[in-house]
């Protein structure tokens, strides 16, 4: 997996623009953060990690259920089934009566 990139430049410049941020980066150092260099693939994510815990979402990705979005594009998007998720989507969205 590809890693966000970023050096010494930018701590700088963070460092100086907030100082409570430059003391944590102190702190804490460089960090290792994941990128998906697939804009509408990264957005999808996004999407199903807010509807969702975020460990939920990672396994999700990571199951038979990602296979579809190694080749996501928009144009897919109306043909994908998930009756999984929407038979709970339906129990989650029903009005109690």
């Amino acid at each position: 997996m590809q890693l966000f990139q970023y050096g010494q430049r930018e701590i700088d410049h963070l460092t100086r623009r907030d100082k409570k941020l430059g003391r944590a980066i102190g702190q804490i150092g460089m960090i290792e953060r994941h990128v998906t260099p697939d804009l509408f693939k990264a957005l999808v994510h996004s999407v199903v990690a807010q509807q969702i815990s975020r460990a939920a979402a990672d396994t999700v990705w990571g199951t038979g259920y990602a296979e579809g979005f190694r080749t996501l594009h928009p144009a897919m998007l109306p043909a994908l089934r998930f009756p999984k998720f929407n038979n709970a989507a339906c129990r989650c969205a029903r009005p109690n009566t």
